[in-house]
């Protein structure tokens, strides 16, 4: 099926400037190459249909993404430093950020659960290198294995 739209007349309905309603009016020719082989004979021409269509209400949504730097998230929870860690649970909960001598950091909460963790091997779960707090007044957890 072809479509030929005519150019668009947006005619934006009456209201706040805010408004993502409008009204568009268009022209719509439909031409139906089956519909007209079925009614097209010798001496007869191309059957054409034309359709006016109202669009009565347009509701737009709009989706987007943070442009943040992986630097920016806890590579375990995958929180920005801002927020709260899912340990936490509301802002404000003194969830501190620790970083490594490899550069990684992390909500404190995050990598004293991953250092806990037998398989961590107290590694880095970034790097994989050994974690070493920068900050020497941390209180260190227990290394695994």
């Amino acid at each position: 099926m072809d479509v030929n739209v005519s150019p668009p007349a947006p005619t934006p309905k009456p209201g706040p400037s805010s408004s993502s309603t409008s009204t568009f009016h268009r022209h719509l020719d439909i031409f139906d190459p089956l519909e007209s082989l079925s009614y097209q004979s010798r001496d007869s021409p191309q059957r054409r249909i034309t359709m006016k269509v109202t669009i009565k209400e347009w509701n737009t949504v709009a989706t987007w993404r943070w442009d943040i730097p992986e630097d920016d998230v806890c590579g375990i929870c995958q929180v920005h430093f801002d927020g709260t860690c899912p340990t936490c649970k509301y802002p404000g909960d003194s969830c501190s950020l620790l970083s490594g001598k490899c550069g990684h950091s992390f909500h404190m909460h995050c990598i004293l659960e991953w250092i806990k963790q037998d398989s961590s091997r107290g590694q880095c779960p970034m790097c994989r290198q050994r974690f070493e707090w920068t900050d020497p007044h941390v209180p260190r957890p227990p290394q695994a294995g």
